[in-house]
């Protein structure tokens, strides 16, 4: 995962990164993955629970703020 968000990072990608399952921990999500992107990085205890994780109110308000940003770059022309 380490690999992934530093490719995530690399190319521009400007979502969360969601980290969840049972070979993960909070604290290897927060020492080693995090520092490697620099949006959100999100452990999820139980992948199952990722959607309520997308849907609550930080993570909406969030991807508001993002569309309105990228909105505004696409139009600045």
């Amino acid at each position: 995962m380490v690999h992934v968000a530093k490719e995530m990072d690399r190319v521009g990608m400007s979502i969360p990164l969601l980290i969840g399952g049972a070979t993960t921990s909070k604290q290897h999500t927060a020492v080693k993955i995090a520092p490697k992107y620099t949006q959100p990085t999100v452990h999820v205890l139980d992948a199952s629970k990722s959607v309520v994780v997308v849907s609550s109110r930080n993570c909406m308000i969030w991807m508001m703020q993002l569309a309105i940003q990228h909105y505004a770059t696409e139009n600045s022309n």
